[in-house]
C-alpha cells in the first residue's frame, strides 16, 4: 500500500505533471445531502452537504513504483452541522453537545488495482470551524424554510479555528458470486483519520445484493443497475472536536466522548447508466457522547454524474 508515499505522491502529481490541463478536466460531479430530518429528529450531526468534482489522473503521472493502478482525484466543498437536542435554550446546555459547524475544501486521490481487486484512498481536508463556518446561519435558513422553530444557542458554539484532517482507507472485494440472477459482493475496509477535527481508527465493511457493477472488470458500466448495501462500521476515538473541543485553546463547551462509535447503514442505489446513480443510505449510529441517552438517525441523499 505505500501509505507514506501516497501524500507525496498526490502533491508531485498536481505539481509535475507534463501532461496537457484538458487532461485533467473534470469528468463527473457529485451531490450529497445528508439530515436527521429522515430520522425524525433534530439533533446532534443534523446536517451535512457536499458538492464533488472527480476526474481522471492520466496515465504515466503517478510514479511507476506506486504500481499498475486506475487512479482519480476528488475535489470536494462540503458543511456539517452539529447541535444539541433542546434547540430552544439560549444557554450553554451543559449535558449535550456543543453547538459547531465545520466548513472545509478537501482533496483526494482514489487508486484502484488493475489486477486484485482492491481499492485505496488518501485525502486531505482543510477548512473552517466555529462561526465563520457559517453553520448557524445555513441551520436557523433551513428552519425558517421547513417552518421549525429556530434554534436559539448559536453564540455558545465552538470558537473560529482552522480544521485540518487527513483520512487513509483501504478497500478489498473479499467476495463477489452471483446466485439466482443477482450479484453478490462483499467489501472489508479499514482506515483512519488524524488531524485536529478527528482523529480516529476505523473497520467496516458492505455487502452489496442486486444487479451491482464490477467495478474491477474494465469492462463500461452501461446498467442499469440496482442494489441494496448492508454497511457496517466501528470507530476508535482519540479525538474529535464536536465533542472534545479545541486542541489549541482551553474553555468552552466539552462533554466526554465515547471512545467507541459504531454506524450501521442500509442504502439503495439506482444506476440507470453510467452517467448517472441515485442513492439513499439510511444511518443508525450509537450514543457518542457518555449522557447521550439514545441512538441517532440520518438519511443521505446522493446524485452522481459523469461525462
Amino acid at each position: 500500500m505505500r501509505l507514506n508515499l501516497l501524500p507525496l505522491a498526490l502533491l508531485f502529481a498536481f505539481t509535475t505533471s507534463a501532461v496537457h490541463a484538458e487532461d485533467w478536466a473534470p469528468t463527473g460531479a457529485s451531490v450529497t445531502w445528508e439530515n436527521d430530518l429522515f430520522g425524525g429528529t433534530d439533533r446532534h450531526y443534523t446536517n451535512g452537504a457536499e458538492l464533488g468534482l472527480v476526474g481522471a489522473i492520466p496515465e504515466g503521472v503517478l510514479p511507476a513504483y506506486l504500481g499498475d493502478y486506475e487512479s482519480q482525484w476528488r475535489l470536494t466543498l462540503g458543511q456539517s452541522i452539529y447541535a444539541p437536542e433542546q434547540l430552544r435554550e439560549r444557554d450553554v446546555i451543559l449535558d449535550d453537545r456543543p453547538y459547531a459547524g465545520w466548513l472545509r475544501l478537501g482533496v483526494s486521490l482514489e487508486r484502484r488495482s488493475k489486477r486484485l481487486p482492491y481499492t485505496d484512498r488518501v485525502g486531505l481536508e482543510i477548512g473552517l470551524l466555529g462561526p465563520a463556518s457559517g453553520a448557524g446561519a445555513t441551520q436557523k435558513l433551513f428552519h425558517a424554510f421547513i417552518g421549525s422553530p429556530s434554534p436559539k444557542g448559536w453564540r455558545n458554539q465552538l470558537q473560529n479555528e482552522l480544521g485540518v484532517r487527513v483520512t487513509y482507507e483501504f478497500g478489498v472485494r473479499a467476495w463477489r458470486s452471483k446466485v439466482v440472477g443477482l450479484d453478490y459482493e462483499l467489501e472489508p475496509r479499514v482506515g483512519f483519520s488524524l488531524g485536529n477535527v478527528r482523529t480516529h481508527a476505523s473497520l467496516g465493511a458492505t455487502v452489496r445484493v442486486g444487479r451491482v457493477p464490477d467495478v474491477y472488470s474494465g469492462a463500461p458500466h452501461e446498467g442499469p443497475y440496482v442494489f441494496l448495501s448492508l454497511g457496517g462500521e466501528v470507530r476508535f476515538v482519540a479525538h474529535d472536536v464536536f465533542l472534545d473541543g479545541s486542541l489549541l485553546r482551553s474553555g468552552g463547551h466539552r462533554v466526554r466522548k465515547r471512545r467507541v462509535v459504531a454506524d450501521l447503514s442500509l442504502g439503495l442505489t439506482v444506476q440507470i447508466t453510467d452517467g448517472f446513480s441515485l442513492s439513499y443510505t439510511h444511518t443508525y449510529r450509537t450514543p457518542e457522547f457518555l449522557k447521550q441517552g439514545q441512538a441517532d438517525q440520518f438519511g443521505s441523499i446522493n446524485l452522481t454524474f459523469s461525462w
